[in-house]
């Protein structure tokens, strides 16, 4: 019994330190160029805030051979770090539900 309290203590701090690192906004660019090409995912981008068309503008500034090109074709996904927080804040939540209840079952 006291491996299992060690073992959620640990699962605890671990999702404290993922929901933690959630910081600005992230931007999921796709670019390509010519017509009726097909778009690439790029690496996910940390910008300060999804206002004003920055993520779209961040995309052309990395990544400018594919995505600020004339003959180009882009399209830029900002994600506030509020829904990535919520979304790691969830997944973690439900974890230890399930490793409590799988707890519970054994006694």
């Amino acid at each position: 019994m006291h491996l299992t309290n060690s073992i959620l203590l640990i699962l605890v701090c671990i999702g404290v330190l993922c929901i933690s690192n959630a910081d600005g906004e992230k931007c999921s660019c796709s670019c390509c160029v010519g017509v009726g090409c097909k778009m690439v995912e790029k690496p996910l981008l940390s910008i300060p805030s999804c206002a004003n068309d920055a993520c779209s503008t961040k995309c052309k500034q990395t990544y400018p051979a594919d995505c600020a090109s004339p003959q180009s074709q882009s399209m830029a996904i900002c994600v506030s770090g509020a829904a990535i927080v919520f979304s790691r804040y969830t997944i973690f939540t439900t974890f230890i539900l399930a490793i409590t209840a799988m707890k519970g079952l054994r006694f």
